[in-house]
């Protein structure tokens, strides 16, 4: 923010730069763009909402201990960001922390499932309803253990995974350990390395 004597977009502000950042840019926003505020979509190129935003961003990372990031790499992470895929996981993410502390505490009675919707229902974007009853049919709410008999000299793994956990269990991405060793795992972000590792797992009995 040149206003403020800082020119240089690589280099990565102070705690106490950030915070008059922070000031500075909602002074600008009320002096100068008050109509635009509740309705301002993120430009990458606005330079005002990206200091605002890098400064924001900067100022809650260091409260987790997480390094802060210049100018330059802030608008370079924001600019990739589909930021209502991002709002809506953060909204989620404190509702599951709301639920953690309920089970800790032992309030079993007041357990949610909340619906997070798109579009306002009763004035209302958030829709805590009581959790359902476990499914019996359901693999992951049944308390009974799954028990499978195979021949383990003759059984490969990929026949497992196959015909049981993806064709009868549904699971489309498995992960299996082995005490704690990970033996396989399914997904588009896996290194080629680790495929190919996987891939000779596969063919290995059980």
């Amino acid at each position: 923010m040149v206003s403020l004597g800082l020119r240089n977009s690589q280099e990565t502000w102070s705690l106490a730069d950030n915070s008059r950042v922070f000031l500075e840019a909602l002074k600008l926003f009320f002096e100068k763009r008050e109509k635009e505020i509740g309705s301002l979509i993120f430009d990458k190129d606005d330079q005002l909402a990206v200091e605002f935003v890098t400064a924001a961003a900067n100022i809650r990372a260091s409260s987790f201990g997480i390094p802060l990031h210049s100018l330059f790499e802030a608008k370079g992470v924001a600019g990739n960001i589909v930021h209502a895929v991002a709002t809506t996981n953060a909204i989620i993410a404190g509702l599951i922390v709301i639920e953690a502390i309920k089970v800790l505490k032992g309030d079993h009675q007041d357990y949610r499932m909340t619906y997070c919707l798109e579009h306002p229902s009763r004035k209302m974007l958030l829709m805590p309803v009581e959790p359902f009853e476990p499914s019996k049919s359901c693999y992951v709410c049944s308390e009974t253990p799954l028990v499978l008999e195979v021949n383990t000299k003759t059984t490969k793994l990929r026949e497992v995974i196959e015909k049981v956990i993806k064709s009868k269990l549904g699971m489309n991405l498995p992960l299996i350990m082995v005490g704690a060793t990970l033996v396989f795992e399914d997904g588009e972000d896996l290194e080629e390395d680790e495929i190919a590792n996987y891939a000779l797992n596969l063919e290995k009995v059980l």
